[in-house]
Order: structure tokens, then sequence, then C-alpha cells
């Protein structure tokens, strides 16, 4: 592909999202968005296991290059960089376990905080963190290392960052994409997210809920303190309202914790940060933000309808997107793609539940094509399928 080539093509798929994110009815493009992430792995013509791609980030490029090479997506949501198992692995740290086997990356849910301590973390999180969490979670570092693996520490730290930005890069220049989130501004990023996934566990933050709410409160308070919160306010009135021409969207956030959320404890725990976002992004309209949450987003919908149309496009997990958009028809609309019958179903199958989806959505807009899950085992897709839903709507775009 020549520079010209590309820079038509980058024109083109911006095209495709501008089309969507405006909202136009009868919405001409719909732009295909993929959700693969390891799956990227199986489906590769290089017969690599998952723990040898993760270990060589100059293969992991070649599969991701390949990739699109093959199906032709519009953009990715994932570069092949979301697990640091080499930097991890070199600490000493068991987190991450990766299974060839069983086709399966699974990280470790233990608390790095005990109940005992959490008021402690909350005096000094980090004096807590380099006296405590740090030793747990990476036993190298507690047993009297030198200079010299610091050094391989930094450097191994040094090649992740570099394989991240370099990917990116390489898919724009190779293949004519342009990246997904080009972040505007800070967001107010909620810490009850931080205490759930690195610092409590799943079960241990479930029980905080109800056992230890003034100590989980006192934790959240320390990891993101007022003046923080004041200080993302305070960047944001300096930022105009001009939507990058850099990236698709102009950020991104992924919810988790809510899953084990009822509610009452959405509101305490979760509502009042996230809130801070959305109150700042309705200041902003030519902001929009895509959302992944992960199973259900249904906990967040009424919320979402006080604010303007198009501020947020939700990437769906486990709803119905025909559901979600009656329910909440100011959100754009993520997603879809039955990932079981992309597994398992016939190529006609598919096709037509991609025409259907992409002419129902297309007649209020706010609609971009994707997968229903992060496709990451090998029989969450099927070449075949994949490729005639691509095919089509490539077509379906071009017939303009």
């Amino acid at each position: 592909m020549n520079e010209q080539e590309r820079d038509a093509l980058l024109q083109r798929r911006r095209m495709y999202f501008q089309d969507a994110m405006s909202f136009h009815p009868d919405q001409k493009y719909v732009p295909n968005l993929s959700f693969f992430v390891t799956w990227k792995v199986y489906d590769s013509d290089l017969k690599c296991k998952l723990s040898e791609a993760m270990m060589d980030y100059d293969l992991m490029a070649k599969l991701t290059h390949e990739f699109e090479d093959r199906y032709g997506f519009d953009t990715f949501i994932e570069y092949s960089n979301r697990n640091q198992w080499r930097i991890t692995e070199l600490a000493g740290s068991s987190v991450y376990k990766v299974d060839d086997d069983a086709w399966s990356i699974q990280v470790k849910d233990f608390p790095t905080v005990n109940d005992d301590e959490m008021m402690e973390f909350a005096a000094n999180p980090q004096k807590f963190q380099w006296e405590k969490i740090i030793p747990r979670k990476y036993p190298k570092l507690a047993e009297g290392v030198g200079a010299e693996f610091f050094t391989a520490l930094q450097q191994e730290f040094g090649a992740f960052i570099a394989y991240c930005q370099r990917l990116p890069k390489e898919m724009m220049e190779q293949h004519g994409m342009p990246i997904c989130m080009d972040y505007k501004g800070p967001m107010v990023m909620c810490p009850a997210e931080t205490i759930f996934s690195h610092y409590r566990g799943i079960r241990n933050f479930s029980l905080d809920m109800r056992r230890h709410k003034s100590e989980l409160h006192a934790m959240m308070d320390a990891i993101l303190p007022p003046a923080a919160i004041e200080g993302v306010k305070a960047a944001w009135s300096k930022i105009d309202n001009q939507h990058t021409q850099t990236g698709l969207f102009d950020g991104d956030n992924v919810y988790l914790c809510h899953t084990v959320m009822n509610p009452k404890q959405f509101e305490e725990f979760y509502w009042p940060y996230i809130k801070v976002n959305y109150d700042i992004l309705e200041e902003h309209p030519g902001i929009s933000m895509r959302l992944f949450s992960e199973g259900s987003a249904k906990i967040l919908l009424d919320r979402i309808n006080d604010y303007r149309k198009g501020m947020l496009f939700l990437h769906l997990d486990s709803d119905d997107p025909y559901e979600i958009r009656q329910l909440c028809p100011k959100a754009g609309i993520i997603g879809g793609m039955d990932t079981h019958v992309l597994g398992y179903g016939t190529p006609e199958e598919c096709v037509s539940i991609t025409e259907k989806l992409v002419k129902d959505f297309s007649v209020d807009g706010g609609y971009v094509f994707s997968e229903n899950r992060m496709v990451s085992y090998p029989y969450d897709a099927n070449r075949q399928n994949l490729l005639a839903v691509c095919n089509w709507l490539r077509d379906y775009n071009n017939r303009v």
C-alpha cells in the first residue's frame, strides 16, 4: 500500500465512524471494529502457541498484521498488548497463568491488602505499596536483588512500552487503520475498580461492600482524593470541544466491578465517580467515548439517558442490542455479532445476522458493528464465517 492509498483508506474509515457517531438517520456506513483478542493467535497460519506469542513481541506483531491482512477490519480495540507477562515473569510473579492446552490466560484472584490492613493502606498508600504489596506480588523484589536485576526489569518494561507504541503506528502506516481511541483528556477512574482488581480481589471486595464499608470508603478516598478529581475538572476546562482527528473515539472506559454490585451498592461505590466524567463530557458536545461494560450495562442505562445523545457508545457484552437501543436511545451501540454463531454457524447464517444488524440499527444511526464478546478462544469464531462477515460489510460500505 503506497502513501496515497493509505491516506485515502484512513480518510474513508474515519468517515465510516463519523457517520455512525453523528447519529444521522439512515446511516450510510457501518464501520467494522475488531474485538478479537487472543483468537488472533489461534487463527494464524504460523501455528504457534499462545505462550510463545505472548513472550515474543515481534511474533505477536506478525500475527496482528497477518490478521488484518486477512480480514480488513476498520480498526482494532486490542493490538495484542493487554498482558505484560514477560515483565511479571521476570519479577517472579505468579499472577498470570498461561495454559496452552486450555487456550486460556488466567489471573490469580488474591488480596494484596488483607482484612486487617485496609486502614493501614488508607493512611499511606505509597508506603504500603512499597513495603507490602510489591513484595507480595513480586517475590524476587523481596530477595535483596541488586542493580543488575532492576536494569533488566527497566529494559523489559521499556521493550513492552515500545511494542505498545509501535504496533498501532505500523497498523496505520501499513494498513491504513486509524487508532480507535485518542484520549482527549484525563478521566476520573473509579477507585473501586483498582481495589477490586489489584488490592482486595473479587471475593473480598464483594464482602467488603457489606462487612467493611467504612474501610472500603477510606481506601477509595486515599486512592482518589478530592484534589485529584478537581485536577481532572481543571484539565478539561482547557480542552476544546472538537473531536480529535487522530483517533475515532476521544477516550475509553471499561467497567468491571459493577458486576458484583446491586443497584444500591452501585449508587454508593461507583456512580459518584463516573458521574464526574459524564458531567464533564456533557459540557463538551464534540466528544464521544467508548464504554465497555463487562456483563450487563443495564445498571447504567437510566443515568445515561440524562445526558446528550451520542456522548457514549456502549460496547455490549451480554446485553441484547435491540433491548439496549429501546431502553437507552441516546447511547450509541457497538457490537451485536453473536460469537456462538460466529464459531459454530454457517457463513450464510453469519451474513444474515450481520445484514439484519446493519439494516435495523442504521435506520436511527449511532451503530458500529462488532462482536458481543472479547473473542479469545479457538472456537469463538470460524475463519470462513468471519471472512464472510467482513467481506459483506466491506461490500456494503463500498456500495456508496
